[in-house]
């Protein structure tokens, strides 16, 4: 006996499951940038706080 692999039907164009499934990737998308955009700024504080850090004890000596 074969068996079939049934895939959930795509939501009609316009319908509500279309368009909250739309709004659900745009959410994604969104965090996913807003995720990248934390990073980046970590990763920008930690190169300013050890450029601070280097500098300070430059202008110790």
């Amino acid at each position: 006996m074969k068996s079939e692999i049934i895939l959930p039907l795509k939501p009609k164009f316009g319908s509500e499951e279309h368009i909250r499934a739309d709004q659900m990737k745009q959410a994604e998308i969104r965090l996913r940038v807003s995720q990248e955009r934390v990073l980046e700024n970590q990763w920008l504080i930690t190169q300013w706080l050890q450029q601070e850090k280097e500098y300070n004890e430059y202008t110790k000596e």
